[in-house]
């Protein structure tokens, strides 16, 4: 007979492949991480050009989610945290897949990118380009958080400022 499987228990083990297809993925890449598998989740760290860049990967069972957020690894001075926020924003309005945050509280930038696998599988392929974008925007922006946190900017100032790293691609 025929077990039928409950949407909880179907959802699991579709997180389970997901998981486990990331962890394959980041081997075959030679990546190294630290794996948690009752919590699925996965911590690596790569060095940019200059700072490392921390990545904290999810799969999340019940919304079907692979969740992916690199912090930034200084966090944001309080008096340039509501410039740094609108600055933020304009800039999310420029990237097509995932966004920079801004943890209020904590003064810690962020970038994160999701994507869901309900009902579908996600590839190696675009997992690995999932990983490999969020590299590079957080590798390409490190720099001028750096800086901008070590000049009086107006938030207009901020944006241009920003946005002239765009200029250069």
């Amino acid at each position: 007979m025929n077990k039928i499987m409950s949407e909880e228990e179907q959802k699991k083990n579709d997180a389970i492949a997901v998981y486990t297809m990331i962890r394959n993925s980041l081997d075959e890449i030679e990546f190294s991480y630290d794996a948690d598998d009752d919590e699925l989740v996965i911590r690596t760290s790569v060095t940019g050009d200059d700072v490392p860049m921390p990545i904290t990967i999810n799969v999340d069972a019940d919304m079907q989610i692979i969740y992916i957020v690199s912090p930034f690894p200084v966090n944001v001075p309080d008096e340039l945290k509501d410039n740094i926020a609108v600055a933020l924003s304009e800039l999310n309005n420029h990237i097509v897949a995932g966004n920079f945050d801004l943890d209020y509280d904590e003064g810690i930038i962020f970038y994160r990118i999701t994507n869901f696998f309900t009902k579908s599988i996600i590839s190696e392929e675009v997992f690995v380009e999932m990983i490999f974008l969020i590299l590079s925007y957080v590798d390409k922006y490190n720099d001028r958080f750096l800086l901008a946190f070590k000049k009086d900017l107006s938030v207009t100032e901020l944006i241009d400022f920003l946005r002239e790293e765009n200029k250069n691609e």
